[in-house]
């Protein structure tokens, strides 16, 4: 089999045109996995709050909850966390907000999670015979 003098280094110069685009394809998935598995984080750390929060009732109970969960979850997956807690007429919340890891430099993906529910409230009840 005769190679014609014109092809020589034709697959290096290929490689060389198309590994960048292939690098740069798998490092954009892998971040777009990161921002997603990022954002359930900071929604499952604000169900978390919001769950001590409806239950204890205290505002600071809710916001610890979900620093911890972050703390023990998502320390390295969420970036600059920022948790907020409200009780309001008898309605808990709690927003997470922070920013996703990133492969890919100079960019900066936000995340944010939020969860909201009734505070719990045990009444006794009146029984008349």
């Amino acid at each position: 089999m005769k190679r014609r003098h014109g092809q020589r280094g034709s697959v290096t110069l290929e490689a060389v045109l198309v590994l960048p685009v292939l690098l740069l394809s798998i490092m954009a998935v892998v971040q777009v996995v990161l921002f997603a598995h990022a954002s359930r984080l900071a929604d499952a750390a604000a169900r978390e709050g919001t769950r001590a929060l409806r239950l204890s009732g205290q505002v600071a109970s809710g916001r610890a909850q979900a620093e911890l969960f972050l703390q023990q979850h998502g320390a390295q997956m969420v970036l600059e966390p920022v948790v907020g807690a409200r009780s309001d007429g008898g309605l808990a919340s709690v927003d997470v907000s922070g920013r996703a890891v990133t492969v890919l430099p100079g960019l900066s993906f936000p995340v944010h999670g939020h969860s909201a529910g009734p505070v719990e409230a045990f009444t006794a009840v009146k029984v008349t015979p």
